[in-house]
């Protein structure tokens, strides 16, 4: 199974679409209606049809868009993380990245009004679209069509509060040149025709934003229902860094997180945090905590050597013991040249790749049948003398270096699952 050519088949569940109790978007409870106008009907993110996915639910977890649960930041004295994982995890559990909105519906235009905050502009690294825009796909199973052609950016800037330069920020990127504090989002995207007017709706959050608020306007008559369910009743959690929370990709659903979940039809957990993951005793414990069917390692960036040294078989060990039964899978870092050349001295790529075979090795001898291991060094890209072609920097993959990590992902944690469903 570790080496199983897997290809990926798009799977329809439109047969299905139909199912379950449709309700006129119109005719629900006032409380769930923003207004009713014009032959629009806006609806609040709390109404029941609309699933959310990728996140603790904001009605449970202090009213907030959270990666994380909202209560485990907050010290006695209203501190951040004073005594909790660190900095970067609370600056960046704001970022939607993995979080989702899913519904079914006959409306044949959407329009997403979203008010964002802690907003990261696009930069030279990073395009605005994967940092603060929304992606709309139609679609069942594992066989969704992304609504690209059918709509604009979905990153337009209607108002701005607030803009600040980023240097003025503590703990951001130096490459990251305008942080937003609030802004307002609305555009219209046209539906396709569907299964006899019926469509999925799937809407990948930003990665790099946060939601203050969204609103969601279907046509007057058209009927709503909750999704399909997905194909496993837990999220697939990652943890890593800038790379999992998705830089580089050139929007949400490019991300590789996003792009196997949606290949799985699974659920994304996505707790992959810029410059901060660093395997804390705090974050170990709350990974391990939480509810997964499958587990993706993706810790090799951000902590120095000793720091991945003391903590990498500890964050495998916790999980594992949490969970005796799912699938993990330990990533290594990508590294985009033939010879490590494109890092400098302290990053050690040869000695953390030695580190994190060798941790794969102790989880095998431990008679761990359910453990697997991606090398980015070799696994990852398969035209090694024309790197560029997955990145912009050398240090973070663009989209098609995001296409070729999760396609290298997936092909160990897809037959993985599927053993583990008979």
């Amino acid at each position: 199974m570790q080496n199983a050519n897997i290809e990926f088949t798009p799977r329809s569940d439109n047969d299905r679409i139909k199912e379950g109790s449709f309700v006129r978007a119109s005719e629900l409870e006032a409380k769930y209606i923003h207004s009713l106008e014009d032959g629009k009907v806006t609806l609040k993110w709390q109404t029941p049809q609309i699933e959310i996915g990728g996140i603790p639910h904001p009605e449970k977890n202090g009213g907030k868009f959270y990666r994380m649960d909202y209560a485990l930041s907050i010290t006695e004295n209203g501190e951040y993380y004073k005594n909790h994982m660190n900095a970067q995890i609370e600056r960046h559990n704001w970022h939607m990245s993995g979080g989702s909105f899913r519904f079914r519906t006959t409306s044949r235009t959407l329009t997403i009004t979203a008010t964002m905050h802690h907003v990261i502009g696009a930069g030279p690294r990073y395009s605005g679209r994967g940092m603060s825009g929304f992606d709309v796909y139609t679609g069942t199973g594992t066989d969704r069509v992304y609504l690209g052609g059918r709509m604009q950016a979905f990153t337009t800037t209607v108002v701005k509060k607030e803009t600040r330069d980023i240097e003025a920020v503590e703990g951001y990127n130096e490459n990251l040149k305008t942080f937003v504090d609030e802004a307002l989002m609305q555009e219209t995207v046209t539906l396709p025709e569907g299964v006899d007017g019926y469509n999925e709706i799937q809407i990948n959050m930003p990665l790099y934003s946060g939601i203050a608020d969204i609103l969601f306007t279907l046509d007057e008559d058209a009927l709503i229902a909750e999704p399909l369910p997905r194909d496993f009743d837990a999220p697939v959690v990652f943890y890593g860094s800038s790379i999992t929370e998705g830089a580089c990709a050139s929007r949400p659903g490019t991300a590789f997180p996003n792009m196997i979940c949606r290949m799985l039809n699974a659920d994304c957990r996505n707790l992959g945090y810029s410059s901060g993951a660093h395997g804390e005793d705090e974050t170990i414990a709350y990974l391990a905590s939480q509810k997964m069917c499958a587990f993706v390692m993706d810790y090799d960036h951000n902590a120095v050597f000793a720091q991945l040294e003391r903590s990498h078989y500890k964050l495998y060990k916790a999980v594992r013991d949490a969970h005796p039964d799912i699938p993990i899978v330990i990533v290594s870092r990508p590294v985009f040249t033939v010879d490590f050349d494109n890092r400098s001295p302290h990053y050690e790529d040869e000695a953390r790749l030695e580190l994190l075979k060798n941790n794969y090795k102790k989880a095998l001898d431990s008679r761990d049948k359910n453990v697997y291991f991606v090398n980015g060094y070799e696994e990852f890209f398969p035209i090694r003398s024309m790197a560029d072609l997955y990145t912009g920097d050398f240090s973070h993959p663009n989209d098609t270096g995001m296409y070729f990590m999760g396609l290298a992902i997936y092909k160990k944690l897809a037959p993985a699952l599927e053993a583990a469903k008979r």
